[in-house]
């Protein structure tokens, strides 16, 4: 598993997304799959649950994936 680097210059949540998508591309969250919820992803990598959020409004921007009220956020498509 990958690990956020606090010293890079890319901001932590472009670099949540980034591991995200990795894990699409790489069938670790295929589509139709749902992602893990925020707090679990801010506890796994020490990031606040605003920075997880930011990740997931970029990736959902970007149409890979979609954020349901009460099912989670759902992967809909891989990266190109």
């Amino acid at each position: 598993m990958k690990i956020i680097d606090r010293r890079s210059h890319l901001p932590l949540y472009a670099q949540l997304k980034e591991i995200l998508l990795e894990g699409v591309n790489a069938g670790v969250y295929p589509p139709g799959s749902s992602l893990p919820p925020e707090m679990m992803l801010a506890n796994q990598f020490g990031l606040s649950r605003a920075t997880v959020r930011q990740a997931f409004k970029d990736l959902e921007y970007e149409g890979y994936i979609s954020r349901v009220q009460g099912r989670g956020t759902i992967v809909i498509r891989e990266k190109s």
